[in-house]
């Protein structure tokens, strides 16, 4: 080597490249009959695999979405594993 040239350092190989990303396991789900309950979703959708659930309920984790007057506006959405 010449004088004067620097060592050159060499990258740690043994961080990994990617970062994991999140796994989004929600379904928006839309057109919904106003009339629905969540317990009626819940069962519907549990047939499609297996539910999250709520921990500090225990009940599957199913939000269906309302408006300002607290009516239901017929979309929502399920959490799977």
């Amino acid at each position: 080597k010449k004088e004067g040239e620097k060592k050159r350092k060499r990258k740690n190989k043994s961080k990994p490249r990617w970062k994991k990303s999140k796994i989004n396991t929600y379904v928006y789900i839309q057109g919904l009959p106003l009339d629905t309950d969540v317990e009626e979703v819940a069962e519907f959708f549990s047939k499609y695999g297996v539910l999250r659930t709520d921990e500090v309920t225990g009940k599957p984790l199913v939000k269906l979405y309302r408006d300002d007057a607290g009516g239901l506006k017929g979309d929502g959405r399920v959490g799977f594993l």
